[in-house]
């Protein structure tokens, strides 16, 4: 069916199409928009404001207004589904925007800060000394009846190859946690094109480090590579993960607002040479002086090993083997067996004690030194 207008009716419906066009783009709100960044704004917004420009300009064709009214509704539809398919490789279309409710600045809003897309970072080299193993993680702090973020806490775990494990943790200023936040925003629109692996990490002891990402069902996505070298999608996050590790590890820096470290795993006491056990076993008829190390096994099997070599305890024809199985056995008389285990009661008796009771019924006498306490007389 075609309609024909004349004069009057074609300019009055000229201006109903411009007032609908004006309308539309003036009814969307400005915010910043959790997937293009903060200083974006929504893209419904602007394809109103650009269709309500594209009515004003042709105010004298009955086309171009209804044009321009389309327009501003094609633009809010397609924003709209943009920001969700965007929304929902981050994770969640609740976080597109902040809470309108909520009085903080913006990246504090509990649907912004508790969903941030960039989880942690890591740096390991290796073939290395020190302290060669770092794992960042970031946790906020969320206020559950106000809707909010209190803080955003980075926390750095150091492992070094002398056994130490040091934990730093620092409070992340404003402007830095701004800005992972809009690192985060960035990442979702490419995630899902990067690779698990890029380049050969920790190839040529170049070192490997990583970005962890928020995935769905509360699980992670890792991205690793080169150490220094990140793909072009990932170099402005590593740069910023990477200098947060470094000012974690020295507890300063003008990404921290407060920072405090403490040593979880103390390195263990790693003497190359331990200080021996040794005792001198003297008869009637000769001495001999026995070692082992302080943390021995079978302590009282040695000490017999020991002394039927020297020839103290060994009665012909016996060789060792069979000097050592004799005395090991109960036959009659006190062995080490028995002074090894009292009776088996006890199982956990210190050599000194057990070597003197052994001497005690043998007519000889023992010295040991101090390291032989630590030692069980476990056979």
């Amino acid at each position: 069916m075609l309609i024909v207008m004349r004069g009057p009716q074609r300019a009055w419906f000229t201006a109903c199409a411009l007032m609908c066009a004006l309308l539309a783009g003036c009814g969307k709100s400005r915010v910043p928009s959790a997937i293009d960044g903060v200083a974006h704004t929504g893209a419904g917004a602007d394809g109103a404001n650009d269709a309500g420009s594209a009515a004003e300009a042709d105010t004298g064709s009955a086309a171009g207004g209804a044009g321009a009214a389309a327009a501003s509704g094609a633009g809010s539809t397609g924003g709209a589904s943009a920001a969700g398919e965007d929304a929902g490789s981050a994770g969640s279309a609740d976080a597109q925007t902040p809470a309108p409710d909520c009085k903080r600045p913006w990246y504090q809003c509990a649907v912004v800060c508790s969903r941030n897309l960039i989880q942690g970072a890591t740096r390991t080299f290796g073939e290395c000394a020190g302290d060669c193993s770092f794992t960042l993680e970031l946790r906020p702090t969320v206020v559950l009846d106000g809707g909010t973020c209190a803080d955003l806490y980075a926390v750095l775990t150091v492992q070094n190859t002398d056994g130490s494990t040091w934990i730093h943790e620092g409070a992340l200023t404003h402007a830095a946690w701004e800005r992972l936040a809009v690192l985060s925003m960035d990442l979702a629109a490419v995630r899902n094109t990067l690779p698990a692996v890029s380049g050969c990490p920790d190839c040529a002891d170049g070192g490997a480090a990583s970005i962890v990402l928020s995935g769905f069902d509360q699980l992670t996505q890792t991205f690793a590579y080169e150490y220094d070298n990140p793909p072009a999608a990932l170099r402005d996050a590593d740069e910023f993960l990477q200098a947060l590790i470094d000012e974690l590890r020295a507890c300063a820096g003008s990404r921290l607002s407060s920072c405090q470290s403490m040593e979880l795993d103390p390195a263990p006491d790693t003497d190359p040479n331990p200080a021996a056990c040794t005792f001198v076993y003297s008869s009637a008829t000769s001495a001999v002086s026995c070692s082992m190390p302080p943390d021995s096994e079978r302590a009282c099997a040695i000490a017999a090993e020991c002394l039927c070599h020297s020839g103290v305890l060994q009665g012909a024809p016996l060789d060792v083997d069979a000097c050592v199985t004799s005395w090991l056995m109960p036959r009659g008389a006190v062995t080490f067996t028995d002074v090894c285990t009292q009776g088996q009661t006890d199982l956990t008796r210190p050599l000194p004690s057990a070597l003197a009771s052994f001497a005690s019924a043998y007519d000889a006498t023992v010295s040991t030194s101090a390291e032989c306490d630590v030692v069980s007389a476990y056979y």
